[in-house]
C-alpha cells in the first residue's frame, strides 16, 4: 500500500525559509547582478540590471515588512522558498497577479502574458541578428563610466614583439579610420587614487581641487576642474587625488617591466 507524501515531508530539513535568510539571499543576488563582467548582449544586460533593481527593492521592502509585521514577513519568505524548497510556484504567482493586481485594475492577465511573450520574441530576434563583435569595446569597459582607456607606455613596450606589432597595426587602423574627426590636441593624464570627499585632509582637498561648501545644512563639497568648471560633490562621492605614478618612465623605449612589476 502506498501513501501520498505530504508537502512538509518533501521539503528538505536543512532548507532555511526564515526572512533573515531571504534578506541575505536577496542582498547577495543584488550584488551579483551588478558585478562585472556584464552580459554579452545589451538585452541580457538590461534584464540583469532589472534583476539587480528588483532584488534591491525586494530587500528594502522585506526589511521594512520584517520590522512592521514579522509574521507576514515569515509567510512571504515561506512562499518564496516554494513547496519543495527550490523556489516559488510560478503558476501560483500568475494566479495571484490575476486576483490581486490585474482584475482590480480592470486588466486582462492574458493580454499581459501575450504582450510579454511578444516582447521576448522581439528581444530574441534582435540578439539573433546582432553582430557578435560590434560592442566588444563597450563590453570591455563593463559598468565603468570611463570615457577613455589609459595604457602605460612602459607596460606596452614590455609585451612580446608579436603582440606589439599587432597592437600598433590596430592603432594605425584606428587613426586612419577617424582621420579628420574632431579630437582634442592633447590630453592630461595624471595618476591618482579614489577617496570619498569626506575623507580628504586639507592637502588632499587642495590637490584634488575640492572645497567644502559651508553654506549648506548638510556638508557638501565642490570640485573645480582644470578649466574652471565646478561640480557639486556629496560626502560619499569618490574624487581623484593625484599621486606619483607607480609605473616607471619608458626611458626612450629602454624600460621593461616583468608581469610581477619588477623593472629590468
Amino acid at each position: 500500500m502506498t501513501t501520498t507524501p505530504r508537502i512538509d515531508d518533501l521539503i528538505e530539513d536543512d532548507v532555511d525559509v526564515t526572512p533573515q535568510t531571504l534578506l541575505t539571499d536577496l542582498a547577495q543576488l543584488h550584488l551579483r547582478a551588478i558585478a562585472p563582467p556584464t552580459p554579452r548582449y545589451p538585452a541580457a544586460m538590461g534584464w540583469q540590471m532589472q534583476a539587480a533593481a528588483l532584488a534591491g527593492l525586494s530587500t528594502r521592502l522585506l526589511h521594512a515588512l520584517l520590522a512592521a509585521a514579522p509574521q507576514a514577513a515569515a509567510e512571504l519568505a515561506e512562499w518564496y522558498a516554494g513547496p519543495f524548497g527550490d523556489g516559488p510556484d510560478l503558476i501560483d504567482g500568475v494566479e495571484w497577479l490575476d486576483d490581486h493586481v490585474a482584475r482590480p485594475a480592470g486588466a486582462d492577465i492574458e493580454a499581459w502574458i501575450l504582450e510579454g511573450r511578444r516582447a521576448a520574441e522581439k528581444a530574441a530576434a534582435r540578439v539573433a541578428d546582432r553582430d557578435d563583435d560590434s560592442d566588444a569595446v563597450h563590453r570591455y569597459f563593463s559598468l565603468s563610466y570611463a570615457n577613455y582607456l589609459v595604457l602605460p607606455r612602459t607596460l606596452m613596450q614590455s609585451m612580446p614583439g608579436e603582440w606589439q606589432a599587432q597592437f600598433v597595426h590596430l592603432l594605425k587602423q584606428l587613426d586612419e579610420t577617424f582621420e579628420g574627426a574632431p579630437q582634442a590636441e592633447a590630453y592630461i593624464v595624471q595618476a591618482a587614487v579614489e577617496k570619498p570627499a569626506y575623507d580628504l585632509d586639507v592637502q588632499e582637498r587642495q590637490a584634488a581641487r575640492v572645497s567644502v561648501n559651508s553654506d549648506q545644512d548638510d556638508t557638501m563639497y565642490t570640485h573645480r576642474s582644470l578649466v574652471g568648471e565646478t561640480t557639486e560633490v556629496g560626502p560619499d562621492d569618490l574624487v581623484l587625488v593625484p599621486v606619483a605614478d607607480p609605473v616607471p618612465h619608458y626611458n626612450r623605449g629602454r624600460t621593461r617591466v616583468t608581469p610581477g612589476g619588477r623593472s629590468l
